[in-house]
């Protein structure tokens, strides 16, 4: 048997090259899943994020801070939650550092590796106080594990 010659692994690696190459153009690219992401969450089209899903698109608005403006971007009516799960973007320390829960709900809430765990009555609302630390935009999940008819959650993001 005979050894390949140089030509022909020459040959080989570039095939392998290009379609490598060409795979790898094909993939979604980062920044366009990250705003496709944002687009369903907002239009209510797409369930809660998983834990890679987060911190792909935490990643994304650090660096194109410009990506989403500051509020609330999940689907919703004046702050009327309907679904189990609200995402809010924060953009800088500057911007609001409270957020405020209102209904008779079960809360938590997650930005970054912080958890904080709590209840909204009817009368008395759920309020975070948001860290200024770490780098910005945060991206922060709230959550309402389901109660049976649970009505509509108001959030909303206060000084």
């Amino acid at each position: 048997m005979t050894k390949p010659s140089v030509g022909f692994l020459f040959l080989v690696v570039v095939a392998l090259g290009a379609a490598g190459f060409f795979g790898w153009g094909l993939m979604t690219p980062p920044l366009e899943r990250a705003w496709t992401t944002m687009i369903d969450l907002e239009a209510g089209a797409r369930g809660r994020l998983d834990k890679s899903e987060r911190k792909a698109l935490t990643k994304m608005l650090r660096r194109h801070p410009g990506l989403a403006s500051p509020g609330i971007i999940s689907a919703n009516e004046d702050g009327r939650i309907e679904k189990k799960y609200a995402y809010v973007v924060r953009r800088s320390a500057k911007d609001p550092g409270v957020l405020r829960v209102r209904g008779d709900v079960r809360v938590v809430g997650r930005l970054g590796n912080d958890r904080v765990d709590g209840n909204a009555e009817p009368n008395e609302p759920f309020e975070w106080t948001l860290p200024n630390d770490g780098p910005f935009p945060q991206l922060v999940e709230l959550r309402f594990p389901k109660k049976k008819k649970r009505r509509a959650v108001v959030v909303e993001v206060t000084r």
